[in-house]
């Protein structure tokens, strides 16, 4: 009889400084200096615009004295969801370079200023680097926020399809480097109340490596529309995310050992023949890509399995004893 594992055992991690309670400050730029603000273990992009702005403009354009900076990033203590803060983004004009996103980020922010001089966008010359360091496989992150539409920078009207953006980004570690392999993104609506939000994170090919760190950014007014929208505000409280266990993959292959089990045919249509060469009892386990058990058989001798119900894929198997360690893994390709 095949057991389906139906409930997923759900992880929980926390985020460092969830609730935006812990700010630390400081200046940006020298001609003026403007004071800038962040929460603890969060990053801000006005830092940058700010001094960036004051050194590259007047290389650019000669003769030009930089003057019109705004911070971006602010503790706000009477708009929150709990606590006594949240952290609020605006989307505002750092003077020649337009109107630029307020943005918020578990990961440090950095700007490539020469291919934004270049011509580049914004968003191109934007990198980010490390984040929260995560055990888990991380399936969805979420936050309490509300939105305030900006006015059309253009057109001169206030909301339209302006949106504010959570973007996540899961990753692992990779030979010599760390490698995206899994995205969320979802955008932000505009609301007059704290509301959940929550991004789910997809794994569309990587099945194999564990998930050790996680990436976040929000975003002020940089969702449904081509353009940011002028003073657009994005109010974020209680930053929460979900997971599943890491699957245990990082050398998929099939471990030699009297007894081992063959697993045919390869790819299946769904039948799965389970033959066991030793007398011992063993348990079969099948996962899906994102890593969730799909199903289970305890097999002793030949044997077989019915998984026809789960949809074309790639799957992974692993195979233990009774004392639950693993002493077989492999993958299975299932096309009807």
């Amino acid at each position: 009889m095949v057991v389906l594992a139906l409930p997923v055992s759900m992880f929980a991690q926390l985020i460092q400084n969830p609730g935006m309670e812990n700010w630390r400050s400081g200046t940006a730029g020298s001609s003026p200096s403007i004071d800038v603000h962040a929460p603890d273990n969060w990053y801000g992009f006005d830092s940058l615009a700010i001094a960036n702005g004051q050194t590259f403009l007047p290389l650019m354009y000669s003769g030009y004295t930089p003057t019109v900076f705004h911070a971006q990033l602010f503790p706000d203590t009477v708009v929150f969801k709990s606590g006594t803060k949240s952290a609020k983004l605006m989307t505002l004009k750092q003077d020649t370079l337009g109107f630029i996103p307020g943005t918020l980020s578990n990961a440090k922010v950095g700007i490539n200023i020469f291919a934004l001089i270049g011509g580049g966008s914004l968003a191109s010359a934007t990198t980010f680097s490390g984040g929260t360091g995560v055990a888990m496989r991380v399936t969805s992150v979420s936050a309490y926020m509300i939105y305030k539409a900006g006015i059309d920078s253009i057109t001169g009207m206030m909301g339209g399809a302006d949106t504010g953006l959570l973007t996540v980004q899961a990753l692992a570690h990779i030979g010599t480097k760390d490698s995206v392999i899994g995205t969320g993104r979802v955008q932000i609506l505009p609301t007059d109340t704290f509301r959940m939000i929550t991004a789910n994170i997809i794994y569309p090919t990587d099945t194999i490596h564990a998930v050790d760190t996680l990436r976040i950014v929000f975003s002020s007014s940089a969702g449904g529309t081509s353009r940011a929208c002028d003073s657009s505000t994005l109010y974020i409280d209680d930053v929460s995310m979900a997971g599943v266990p890491n699957p245990d993959y990082s050398a998929v292959k099939e471990v030699a050992a009297p007894g081992m089990v063959t697993v045919y045919p390869n790819p299946s249509t769904g039948i799965i023949n389970l033959s066991n060469k030793d007398s011992r009892r063993l348990n079969f386990r099948l996962f899906d890509e994102s890593g969730r058990m799909v199903g289970s058989k305890l097999i002793n001798g030949n044997d077989s399995m019915d998984a026809s119900f789960l949809p074309d894929g790639l799957y992974f198997y692993s195979v233990d004893d009774a004392a639950g360690k693993t002493i077989q893994r492999g993958q299975l390709t299932i096309i009807k």
